[in-house]
């Protein structure tokens, strides 16, 4: 929905607009957030298997955090 308003500045894609979006808080986020976006559809095309669920991260964050 953003991604049109913003095309005029060079950010016609909603992986750019979502990012400026994030980076409002800070600029480091916006390169948070592209890597999140990108590298996920890079995965799919090989070597890994499919990506964790929101689930599987958060088990993984909390068997972590029991182990300190």
């Amino acid at each position: 929905m953003i991604a049109p308003a913003l095309a005029p500045l060079g950010f016609g894609s909603w992986e750019a607009s979502s990012s400026l979006i994030s980076g409002l808080i800070a600029k480091e986020i916006v390169v948070g957030t592209m890597g999140e976006i990108y590298v996920p559809a890079a995965d799919e095309a090989g070597e890994e298997g499919p990506a964790p669920t929101l689930t599987e991260d958060l088990m993984e964050i909390a068997t972590s955090l029991a182990a300190r």
